[in-house]
């Protein structure tokens, strides 16, 4: 995680760049065309974007992460130390079990650097994996 210092327009414009590029553009899960089919983008800006010469203003930026999937959203806000982005429409996909199990993860390796865990790290683990719990329990409902 970066200092909120360290979060700059060239910094946020070539994370944005990066994880847009791999969602738009020709091969991928959309091309420019499809994509400002779906949002009204121009494709001048469009493809500014994917060359990480501009990125979009904030309400340009939340129709966009309501376009493309949560790894998207989660890999361009990740440097400021969030993550998991999942839909939150009732879905249960192997995305939002990928990044709650991501952050249960790191939440124990985190804790577990000084060789043990105590029980106020316990107490913060716990709902957590609870969290990835009920989660695996609706997609094997899903599945099953």
């Amino acid at each position: 995680m970066l200092k909120a210092k360290e979060i700059n327009e060239a910094l946020v414009t070539k994370r944005f760049a990066s994880a847009f590029g791999m969602h738009v553009g020709r091969g991928k899960a959309l091309t420019v065309e499809q994509f400002c089919q779906i949002t009204g983008f121009e494709s001048r800006s469009v493809g500014g974007w994917i060359r990480g010469e501009s990125s979009p203003y904030l309400f340009r930026f939340l129709s966009i992460a309501s376009v493309l999937p949560p790894p998207f959203l989660n890999q361009v806000i990740e440097i400021s130390g969030l993550h998991g982005a999942y839909e939150t429409e009732g879905t249960c996909d192997s995305y939002m079990i990928l990044s709650k199990a991501a952050h249960l993860v790191a939440k124990i390796s985190t804790d577990a650097e000084d060789g043990k865990i105590d029980h106020i790290e316990r107490s913060e683990q716990v709902p957590l994996a609870r969290e990835l719990h009920a989660l695996l329990g609706k997609f094997l409902e899903k599945t099953a």
